[in-house]
């Protein structure tokens, strides 16, 4: 198939590329698109998984799909201005030792306390959101919120943009320093 633009025939197929691109790994994906798979072994569907991934119009078409989100993502983005708030998930992939823990605990996924500093990322990713016109300029972000994780999934990224009001109006709590210290005040 040389036009990747248009769904695959099968709809399987196309069903395991959409969830890729939506951000399953491969074998989820994989599990998703043929139930039967979900009674294999892990490792027949990784497999499996990869195999269908590695074929060219599978391939070609998870490549178009991604491009597509791509460019409707910034075809739709309106350049926020006023106070923005921003929350960053940062998803890295644990090494063999920690992958191998979370697997003995259960886990896919747990807080990752090492480098980077989760504060020099935002610099650098808000200057790219700039740049790409998610906002006129990264001094509009009044908030921030990132979380960094380990995964033995697949790594990534995801970031939410909001518009914020200019007042907070109930939106955060403060803790006074001082006579009432520890006392929990809202806003006025």
């Amino acid at each position: 198939m040389d036009n990747h633009a248009e769904p695959l025939p099968v709809a399987r197929r196309e069903n395991f590329a959409r969830l890729v691109v939506a951000g399953r790994n491969q074998s989820d994906a994989y599990r998703e698109a043929y139930p039967n798979a979900r009674a294999w072994r892990d490792s027949t569907v990784r497999v499996k998984a990869s195999q269908l991934a590695n074929r060219p119009e599978i391939a070609g078409r998870i490549l178009a799909l991604k491009r597509e989100a791509a460019s409707a993502a910034v075809a739709t983005a309106v350049p926020l201005s006023g106070p923005v708030g921003v929350t960053f998930g940062y998803y890295f992939p644990a090494t063999q030792e920690g992958a191998a823990d979370m697997r003995r605990h259960g886990v896919a996924m747990r807080r990752k306390t090492s480098k980077p500093d989760v504060d020099n990322i935002g610099k650098n990713l808000l200057d790219c959101m700039t740049r790409a016109g998610f906002f006129t300029d990264d001094s509009a972000v009044a908030l921030i919120h990132a979380e960094k994780f380990e995964v033995t999934g697949r790594p990534r990224i995801s970031v939410r943009v909001r518009q914020l009001p200019e007042s907070p109006g109930g939106l955060f709590a403060r803790v006074e320093v001082g006579p009432n210290a520890g006392e929990v005040v809202e806003p006025g």
